[in-house]
């Protein structure tokens, strides 16, 4: 789609990771934002800012596309899916369409799902 995609991480932080649900629930909400701009914004950059703190984690997902074009478009199943998930970690999520559309997730230190990750039978 010729998009320019950055990662930046701001940390001072030498910890374990996520647990592994939790962690991939987190993945899944970072590919529905940028599945949600290659889909909606006809955007040609986006950019991933991660902001730690000990016990805060701040993930700012920004486009330079059209943005949110109405508020109906805000209410899509995407945006509904990602605040799900976001709860489900225990943070919450925001955003806003100026100059492209900017999402923010703020998320508690160590990630911890807040509802039972699925049984895994092998």
């Amino acid at each position: 789609h010729g998009i320019e995609f950055r990662i930046e991480e701001d940390s001072n932080l030498c910890q374990a990771g996520p647990m592994v649900f939790a962690g991939l629930s987190l993945l899944r909400v970072i590919k529905e934002s940028m599945a949600n701009a290659v889909k909606h914004a006809a955007c040609s950059q986006m950019k991933l800012v991660a902001e730690f703190s000990p016990d805060h984690l701040r993930l700012t997902m920004r486009d330079n596309g059209i943005g949110f074009p109405s508020p109906a478009h805000r209410e899509g199943r995407g945006l509904r899916n990602m605040a799900a998930r976001i709860k489900e970690l225990g943070g919450t999520m925001s955003y806003r369409s100026e100059q492209g559309a900017e999402l923010v997730f703020d998320l508690p230190l160590p990630l911890k799902l807040q509802v039972s990750p699925p049984e895994i039978s092998i």
